[in-house]
């Protein structure tokens, strides 16, 4: 994760949450269930349901938060779920998550109007 400790990011992070483009994406997860979870039905359930094409049954979830060329995200692996609606709406991640990559976002530009200032000679 990529943070720069700055007082104004949060701020700026709360200004961004109405203009940024903000998509979440279920990716492929590389560590087996069998590493999470002991119960073998759990297991058993996790792949039958990803094996009938539901990509959010075993994967990653990525949010991302774009604006003008800049990109803040976060990323959660091992998750299980029915669907994106029902990880957005259930899984107590989705808020916190969001909350990052838009402070990521917020860190970003503000380490490039840094780095602007900087060249400039400001």
């Amino acid at each position: 994760m990529y943070i720069v400790t700055d007082a104004g990011a949060a701020e700026l992070a709360n200004k961004l949450t109405d203009c940024a483009e903000v998509t979440i994406e279920a990716v492929p997860e590389h560590v087996p269930p069998e590493e999470c979870w002991s119960d073998i039905r759990d297991v058993q359930m996790v792949r039958e349901e990803w094996n009938k094409g539901n990509d959010w049954a075993w994967c990653g979830v990525t949010i991302r938060a774009r604006w003008k060329g800049f990109e803040g995200l976060d990323h959660l692996g091992c998750c299980s779920y029915q669907s994106e609606a029902e990880f957005v709406a259930t899984s107590g991640y989705y808020d916190d998550m969001l909350a990052t990559a838009l402070y990521e976002l917020a860190c970003r530009i503000q380490e490039a109007r840094r780095d602007i200032e900087t060249l400039m000679g400001e």
